[in-house]
């Protein structure tokens, strides 16, 4: 090869690696690939997504709908998620920073349904079920016991052999009797309830890998691996006075729904929150069917229902 041709090469190949540089630097800062000092506005990557499936809003200006990953100015806004019968849920002081930042990002931000209706199931004196994982009741105008546990969302019923005036608990058994009291001739009646699924499950470890997960008391938040290869890391979230007695991730990882003594809260990863979702009885659990996003608790001393 002749030293006009190496020559050549070298200095195209310099030219080359530079530009190549050159279009790294102007996409780290916002510049769309493959423009040459291209004067436009800079921008910065948006990331977006929410239960239910909503519409994205920057200042007010429509971006997108469902899940978006899309480039937006830089700058601070107000987003916001909206969807027609739900809670509008808006974030203040929202920064679209340029490519070499992590992009702002809202990932499966949950909207509450507006409004937020808690419905009475049932007038009549609410039980705990012995194992401590749902509920029943005897309906004095359908003559019969109903019950739920957390096995099912079906409520399921059967007929005692007889009416009762009371429900009393016997604690040396851990069991629930349905008495008829004696009435002149006729001798005092008891029936015991059984209700309630067979339970049985073997001890699990924490689940580290989850983002939002509770360990003594404390939230944590898993927090995402930057660099392949190296561990991840854990940030505390909050740390509770009232013992959490229960929890369960809801839509996905990233929101946990998390049940107090005498209230249930929802916190959501990315947006930073706790928002309240209903008070309860004290000692009374709350049942979560995942499948169809229902919460079964006690309240006043009646059965209720939240469907989120």
């Amino acid at each position: 090869m002749s030293r006009f041709l190496s020559v050549f090469f070298s200095i195209f190949w310099i030219v080359f690696i530079a530009i190549g540089f050159y279009q790294v630097y102007l996409f780290i800062n916002g510049y769309p690939l493959f423009t040459i000092a291209k004067k436009e506005e800079q921008k910065g990557y948006i990331s977006f997504s929410s239960f239910p499936v909503s519409s994205f809003y920057m200042n007010y200006e429509w971006v997108g709908s469902g899940d978006i990953h899309v480039l937006h100015l830089l700058g601070t806004y107000t987003m916001c998620a909206q969807k027609l019968g739900y809670h509008d849920r808006c974030f203040p002081e929202s920064y679209v920073p340029s490519n070499d930042q992590e992009m702002l990002h809202y990932r499966d931000i949950v909207l509450l349904p507006h409004p937020l209706e808690i419905r009475t199931i049932t007038q009549e004196p609410t039980y705990i079920l012995p194992s401590g994982k749902g509920f029943f009741w005897y309906d004095t105008s359908k003559k019969q016991i109903y019950w739920i546990d957390k096995q099912s969302s079906q409520l399921q019923s059967f007929f005692l052999s007889f009416e009762p005036d009371e429900i009393v608990f016997e604690e040396s058994e851990n069991a629930y009797y349905a008495v008829q009291k004696k009435v002149k001739n006729n001798p005092e009646k008891k029936e015991k309830i059984t209700v309630g699924s067979l339970f049985f499950s073997l001890p699990t470890a924490l689940n580290f890998y989850e983002t939002l997960f509770i360990k003594d008391n404390i939230l944590y938040e898993s927090l995402p691996v930057r660099v392949l290869g190296t561990e991840s890391k854990t940030r505390m979230v909050a740390s509770f006075i009232e013992t959490i007695e229960d929890a369960f991730p809801f839509f996905s990882s990233k929101n946990i729904i998390i049940v107090l003594p005498t209230k249930t809260v929802l916190f959501s990863a990315d947006a930073k929150d706790f928002r309240l979702l209903f008070y309860k009885d004290p000692k009374t659990p709350v049942l979560y069917f995942e499948e169809i996003h229902q919460l079964w608790f006690v309240h006043d001393k009646k059965l209720k229902l939240l469907q989120l």
